[in-house]
């Protein structure tokens, strides 16, 4: 699994893109913030396993996000089981 987030820094409030690659096909996608404490959105991948375009997660930077490298979580649910993946994305609040 490939998990991208764009653009991969900046302040409370802006907006982010996440996308991703090498999921089941038609799996559905969870996307959270800081290790699930706050919930980004929920998608579906298509039939290669891919979630973008009008698929990808667009979220806003959480209010009271503190300056530093925050976790963006994306977790794969096939067969109901949960496959995690994590990608480190530091967010500066300026």
């Amino acid at each position: 699994m490939v998990v991208r987030v764009n653009p991969n820094s900046g302040a409370v409030g802006n907006i982010a893109t996440v996308t991703g690659f090498g999921f089941a096909a038609n799996e559905t996608v969870q996307v959270y913030w800081d290790n699930t404490q706050t919930n980004l959105g929920l998608t579906s991948a298509n039939v290669d396993g891919t979630f973008s375009g009008s698929a990808a997660i667009v979220f806003t930077v959480p209010f009271g996000a503190m300056p530093g490298t925050h976790t963006v979580e994306v977790n794969g649910r096939s067969q109901g089981m949960v496959t995690g993946l994590t990608a480190d994305v530091q967010f500066v609040a300026r």
